[in-house]
């Protein structure tokens, strides 16, 4: 399975819950990165820089956000630093 670091992507970084045991800097939060078929043969038979540029979150607006109670909604922020 393939996976990437999401600590940087809002909606994925709010589904991770934080491991007690572990340091703040060491919470790495990971999604998985779908491949499309079409690109099965590149990463398994392309070179490193093909394989590496298959590897992408999905950007924010392809992802349907919401809480189930309207009244606990909030508003996701683009980076880590606007958390602040």
């Amino acid at each position: 399975m393939i996976t990437q670091n999401c600590d940087n992507v809002p909606v994925l970084n709010l589904m991770h819950r934080s491991d007690p045991k572990r340091a703040p800097d060491m919470q790495d939060k990971r999604t998985v990165v779908p491949l499309e078929k079409g690109a099965w043969d590149a990463w398994l038979h392309g070179t490193v820089g093909e394989a590496e540029a298959l590897i992408k979150v999905l950007p924010l607006v392809c992802f349907v956000h919401g809480a189930r109670d309207p009244t606990q909604q909030v508003e996701l922020l683009d980076s880590p630093d606007q958390r602040r």
